[in-house]
């Protein structure tokens, strides 16, 4: 199982697969307001090489209602999406675009 977000480098959901990863958990927002421009692609990628598919909020001090509502409208979860949530207590938190490093 990887992390990724839409900064990261993806080469081939098919080759992770082959690779020997499972699945992926996938940004698919920040806030009340961030949303992740490469989520609703790469999910539709790597249901189609194999891969379990999960999606993450990334939680801020925003509205808990509205960073709710975002994160369910942005990630659209189905009955065999995993759902989890990214709280990390930090003296400042990441405005709604977010940040991250990594590839796959």
């Amino acid at each position: 199982m990887v992390d990724i977000y839409q900064g990261d480098r993806v080469s081939s959901f098919k080759k992770a697969a082959d690779s020997g990863i499972w699945g992926v958990i996938h940004k698919a927002t920040t806030g009340a307001t961030g949303t992740d421009k490469k989520y609703k692609d790469r999910r539709t990628s790597a249901v189609a090489a194999g891969l379990l598919w999960g999606a993450y909020h990334w939680g801020t001090h925003a509205d808990v209602a509205k960073q709710v509502d975002n994160f369910l409208k942005a990630a659209d979860p189905d009955p065999q999406t995993l759902v989890a949530l990214d709280f990390e207590r930090h003296a400042r938190q990441p405005n709604d675009a977010g940040s991250s490093s990594g590839n796959l």
